[in-house]
């Protein structure tokens, strides 16, 4: 059993769930985010980490858009995990039927913005608090995986993603201006 003083918790809303404006407060002990504080822009905003999780919660691509407080293999595999069965749970609780679950989650260091595929695949981005766009850009990043991932004919389905050629467009897609990128 593990136990945690009141600091060592996250208070979190959770904005977007269960297809209702209300928000929910819920606790996450604070060591499940360590996110990095360097930043590279989208526009005016920043993404702090990128996350592909297959139907069956498994991690299948993450990429970190900053140097310090980089986090380790363990800790993106727990990320992607809790997220995975927050949103699971969040659509089996939900009191409207057809709920696609949890799709922005509020933080005081960050925002948590996700997108659902309809085959199941979660595509989450962490970014700075107050992000706009980010839903474009989650559909933005499904069209290059469903472009150069699914598409690859070495790629096998549900397994990690080691496509170079979808590493590198979608680092220059990310990296660029939100008005090039969203044609805006």
């Amino acid at each position: 059993m593990v136990s945690f003083n009141s600091s060592e918790f996250a208070k979190f809303k959770i904005i977007k769930s269960f297809n209702i404006e209300a928000a929910t407060v819920i606790q996450v002990p604070r060591w499940v985010f360590r996110f990095s504080k360097r930043l590279l822009g989208f526009g005016m905003a920043a993404i702090y980490s990128l996350y592909i999780i297959n139907k069956s919660g498994g991690l299948i691509y993450y990429k970190d858009y900053g140097s310090a407080g980089r986090m380790d293999t363990n800790d993106t595999l727990r990320v992607a995990s809790l997220w995975h069965s927050m949103h699971a749970i969040s659509q089996q609780l939900s009191p409207v039927s057809g709920c696609s679950g949890i799709e922005l989650l509020q933080a005081d260091t960050f925002d948590l913005h996700c997108f659902q595929s309809l085959t199941g695949t979660k595509f989450f981005a962490v970014c700075e608090p107050g992000t706009q766009q980010i839903e474009s850009l989650l559909k933005f990043v499904y069209e290059l995986y469903t472009d150069y991932v699914l598409k690859n004919p070495f790629y096998e389905i549900e397994m990690p993603i080691r496509c170079e050629l979808f590493d590198i467009i979608l680092t220059q897609s990310v990296q660029k201006d939100r008005v090039a990128l969203l044609g805006q």
